[in-house]
C-alpha cells in the first residue's frame, strides 16, 4: 500500500466588521499553474517538511514541555486509527508539534500572514486567538522559506520570534480517498485573529486571497463562481451553524480530547452518479473498505440509500455537489453541518 502524504491547514477565522456577519474565513484560491486542484478555493496550508520536525524547535519555543497540544485520532467505530503515514524520524518532535509548525508556515508562505510571537511573550496561550506579527524584511523571509521551509527556523531565531503553535485547535482530519492521483492525510486545525490581517497571494501556489464569511464562500459555489473540494465543503458547512465567533469559541474548549475521527471518504460510481460515503453513513463499513471504489453499473444512487445517510453527492471530478445527511449523529462531540446548499451550475 503507498503512503499518503502529511499535510497540514489552518481554518483562520476572525471577527466580521459588519455586525449583521457572523466571522470570516480566510480563502486562498489555488493558481491556474498548480498542476495539483488548480482555481480551488482553499484554507491555507500544505505538506510536512522535514525541517517542521527539528529538534531546533525546542529551543525555539519557549515552555514547550508545559503545551497541552491535542492531536487525538480516533478510528471509525472507535476502531484502530488506519496508519497511512510515516512516522516522524527518531531524534525530532512529536506530531502535536510538527504539525502545527507545518500548518504556520505554509500559512505565511502562502498567505504572508505570520502566526509567531515574540519570545519575551513567553505565556502560554490557551485561547485559540493569535495575531499577524510584523518582522523587518517579512517579504524576503517569505520568500526565502518558499524556496527552503528550514528557513522558518532561520526566521524565528534572528526575529526573536516563535510559532504561536498553542493558538491552534485541532479540528478535524481529512484522508484524500484512493481514486485521486496525489493522496494527503490532512490535519486541519481552528485559530482566530482578532481583525482581518491584509493577505497577499504568492502568485506562484495562489493567485487570489480573501475574507469571506460561509455563507459568502457557499453562495458563490453554489452559484459554480467558487470550486470547493470536499474537505473544505464540509467544513465551511459545519462552521455555517455557528452564529457567532463567541458561540465558537465557547463550543471548542468542551471538545479538547474528545478527538477528531479519521475520515476516508468510500467512493460509490453507479450508473447515474457518483456517491463519496463518510463514516457514520449506513452503508459505510469500515476504513479498510474505503480504501476500495466500489462500481457498478447497473445500480443508481437510489439503490444505496439507508436509514443513516452521511454522504456527499460528487462530480466526475470527485468535486462536492451536495451533502445528504439522514438521521446522522456526529461522533466525538462534534457539530453536525447545515445541509441545504447545493451546487445547480455544473
Amino acid at each position: 500500500m503507498s503512503y499518503w502524504r502529511e499535510a497540514s491547514s489552518i481554518i483562520l477565522l476572525t471577527r466580521s466588521p459588519n455586525i449583521n456577519s457572523s466571522f470570516k474565513v480566510l480563502c486562498l484560491k489555488r493558481s491556474n499553474l498548480n498542476s495539483f486542484l488548480p482555481n480551488v478555493t482553499v484554507f491555507p496550508g500544505g505538506t510536512t517538511e522535514k525541517s517542521d520536525s527539528s529538534l531546533e524547535w525546542i529551543n525555539i519555543i519557549p515552555a514547550h514541555n508545559k503545551l497541552e497540544l491535542n492531536l487525538n485520532i480516533v478510528g471509525y467505530n472507535d476502531e484502530p486509527v488506519l496508519k497511512l503515514i510515516q512516522d516522524n524520524e527518531k531524534n525530532s518532535i512529536s506530531k502535536d508539534f510538527s504539525l502545527r509548525i507545518a500548518a504556520i508556515r505554509e500559512t505565511f508562505e502562502e498567505s504572508g500572514i505570520l502566526l509567531c510571537r515574540k519570545r519575551s511573550n513567553s505565556n502560554i496561550n490557551t485561547s485559540f486567538k493569535c495575531s499577524h506579527l510584523e518582522i523587518e524584511q517579512i517579504s524576503s523571509w517569505r520568500k526565502l522559506v518558499q524556496n527552503d521551509a528550514s528557513k522558518f527556523i532561520d526566521l524565528c531565531y534572528q526575529n526573536n520570534c516563535y510559532p504561536n503553535i498553542s493558538a491552534l485547535f485541532f479540528w478535524s482530519n481529512w484522508l484524500s480517498p484512493p481514486v485521486v492521483k496525489s493522496k494527503f492525510d490532512t490535519k486541519f486545525f481552528i485559530a482566530i485573529v482578532n481583525s482581518p490581517t491584509f493577505v497577499t497571494p504568492d502568485g506562484i501556489e495562489t493567485s487570489y486571497a480573501s475574507w469571506n464569511t460561509p455563507d459568502e464562500i457557499l453562495s458563490k459555489f453554489e452559484l459554480g463562481e467558487e470550486i470547493l473540494v470536499t474537505p473544505q465543503f464540509y467544513e465551511l458547512l459545519r462552521l455555517k451553524r455557528f452564529i457567532s465567533i463567541e458561540a465558537l469559541i465557547k463550543f471548542i474548549p468542551k471538545r479538547i480530547g474528545q478527538g477528531c475521527e479519521q475520515i476516508i471518504p468510500k467512493i460509490i460510481v453507479v450508473k447515474d452518479g457518483i456517491l463519496t460515503l463518510l463514516p457514520g453513513d449506513g452503508k459505510y463499513k469500515n476504513l479498510e473498505d474505503a480504501l476500495q471504489i466500489y462500481y457498478d453499473a447497473d445500480k443508481n444512487l437510489k439503490d444505496f440509500d439507508t436509514t443513516v445517510m452521511h454522504r456527499i453527492h460528487v462530480t466526475d471530478r470527485y468535486l462536492p455537489i451536495k451533502l445528504i445527511i439522514n438521521n446522522y449523529t456526529s461522533k466525538h462531540g462534534h457539530i453536525v453541518p447545515f445541509t441545504k446548499i447545493y451546487r445547480s451550475n455544473l
